[in-house]
């Protein structure tokens, strides 16, 4: 990652000596002039703060943590930057990235070290910065071969598909604090050493995993209230097959908004395969639509690794192992099949994905993580 600073540099500056040029975000007054040359003094957008600052015009080129008419330290429309992280020291030597969560706030990032076995916690020390540093790690003899996670609303508890010991283990901690515990564990049915990934439903009483090459590839957990750690297996769905309750492979799940919906990466049919129940109480999952073609142009699958939801599950953002490519889509209702491509960017190897204040961030093949600007040309 190179410094913000160096960057910068290379940008085209005029001759004014720095000390009366006005860094971006700064205050200024109509006759200052900003240190980079991109930057305006100009409102925000939504005049908060009131005044006048050094910001870069949204359409405008930037990196990750300038400070743009819309806000955000990815403000601008078409945001450029990209920085990469790891593996480097004990904590930062991320190796096998298959999993990746954030935390609420905003200020840690939690991989699944399927080498190390440990899930590896990284931090930034506000939200609107582009640099993350390791903080710690933990899991050690609990774990082997952590894949998939996910982290529930509160930032609390994470539940791990881990795969080598056929479980999800199930790891919490004190609000406010960093120091992790394994609490307990579910095992799985299926085959030994599949379990892939892991979802936990929003009301944290519904839990899907899925597994690789194990069939029925898709199994349903519950529990009486979220107070307690013991999860029953309550049935499975799934065999192999390209129909539409069958699959090849399937990845990476997450739930929709209102619990009623998952939606799943299923890799080896290069779609992705949404199951839908009639109620949060029910465990009676049915094929509701699929969506994505195999191929390597504009919009198509190939190996689609993770699959998240976003902005009222009206988003969707797609990894794909086979091609590299990073893929978002639009639909009119958080209902609808029918699916617009919007843009995507080419990744290096991307098996998970987030995104956060119209940042993204790729866990990748190459024992890296890295944060993309939003790319409204891509």
């Amino acid at each position: 990652l190179r410094d913000k600073r160096e960057v910068l540099a290379d940008r085209k500056h005029d001759n004014t000596p720095p000390a009366q040029l006005i860094p971006t975000g700064d205050p200024c007054t109509p006759s200052d002039r900003c240190l980079d040359q991109e930057a305006r003094c100009t409102t925000f957008n939504d005049d908060n703060p009131s005044g006048t600052y050094c910001l870069i015009p949204d359409g405008g080129t930037c990196i990750v943590g300038d400070v743009c008419t819309s806000h955000g330290c990815s403000g601008c429309a078409c945001c450029g930057g990209v920085a990469t992280f790891g593996p480097m020291g004990t904590y930062g030597t991320i190796e096998g990235i298959y999993g990746m969560a954030m935390s609420p706030d905003g200020l840690q990032l939690f991989f699944a070290n399927y080498v190390s076995n440990r899930i590896d916690i990284w931090g930034r020390e506000d939200a609107c910065t582009a640099v993350w540093s390791p903080v710690s790690s933990f899991g050690g003899q609990n774990l082997i071969g952590p894949r998939g996670i996910d982290l529930t609303a509160d930032g609390l508890t994470l539940y791990v598909a881990d795969q080598m010991q056929s479980r999800v283990s199930i790891f919490r901690r004190t609000a406010g604090q960093n120091d992790w515990a394994f609490v307990d564990s579910a095992s799985t049915n299926g085959q030994p050493n599949q379990v892939a990934s892991v979802a936990v439903s929003p009301d944290g009483l519904t839990m899907v995993t899925t597994n690789l090459g194990s069939y029925p590839n898709i199994e349903i957990f519950t529990r009486t209230s979220t107070s307690t750690d013991t999860w029953s297996i309550r049935t499975s769905y799934g065999s192999l097959g390209t129909g539409p309750g069958e699959f090849d492979d399937p990845w990476g799940i997450v739930f929709s908004e209102d619990g009623l919906s998952v939606y799943i990466a299923d890799s080896g049919n290069a779609r992705i395969s949404v199951w839908s129940r009639p109620d949060t109480t029910s465990i009676d999952f049915a094929p509701a639509f699929t969506y994505g073609t195999f191929g390597n142009g504009t919009g198509e699958m190939n190996d689609p690794s993770a699959v998240r939801l976003y902005d009222g599950d009206l988003t969707m953002v797609v990894s794909n192992l086979g091609n590299g490519v990073v893929s978002t889509y639009s639909r009119p209702t958080s209902t609808s099949s029918d699916f617009t491509f919007e843009w995507g960017f080419v990744a290096n190897t991307p098996r998970s994905v987030l995104r956060r204040d119209q940042i993204t961030y790729t866990g990748n093949g190459d024992d890296t993580f890295t944060l993309w600007g939003y790319a409204c040309d891509a």
